[in-house]
């Protein structure tokens, strides 16, 4: 899976050697990230990207449902835990938590301040090294 600018997302099925492109998004997005929601274990894709734009997917990526992130920042990073929850970090600093699949996001306060300045790859690393601690990437 990838994402990028005018909303473009692909999905590949074969370790890239060809890609399928899905329905774009309006926006330009930074983040995919994909979870297991629900006692079933389905699988749900969430995206993120600019103006405070999250959405998820229940069928593949080919329709979307927008959740209102109540934040203006833009979403610079997603991390799914095998507990169903999702984190999504974002620049001017907001962190977001999501306990029902993307439904709906409630603000978290910041687990560390930046002495300079909230930069971005401060908040996206936060999202990153637990995936680096686990050895999920």
């Amino acid at each position: 899976w990838a994402v990028g600018v005018g909303g473009t997302i692909v999905a590949t099925a074969d370790g890239g050697q060809s890609w399928q492109t899905l329905p774009s998004l309006p926006v330009t997005l930074y983040a995919l990230v994909m979870a297991k929601a629900g006692p079933d274990g389905s699988e749900v894709l969430h995206v993120a990207g600019v103006a405070g734009v999250v959405a998820h997917s229940v069928d593949g990526g080919q329709s979307w449902r927008f959740t209102d992130s109540k934040a203006g920042s833009s979403r610079l990073g997603l991390w799914a835990g095998a507990d169903g929850r999702v984190w999504c970090a974002g620049y001017p600093p907001a962190l977001l938590l999501s306990t029902d699949g993307g439904v709906t996001w409630a603000a978290q306060p910041a687990p560390l301040r930046y002495a300079r300045y909230p930069a971005p790859w401060y908040w996206v690393g936060l999202l990153l090294l637990p995936a680096m601690a686990c050895s999920c990437l």
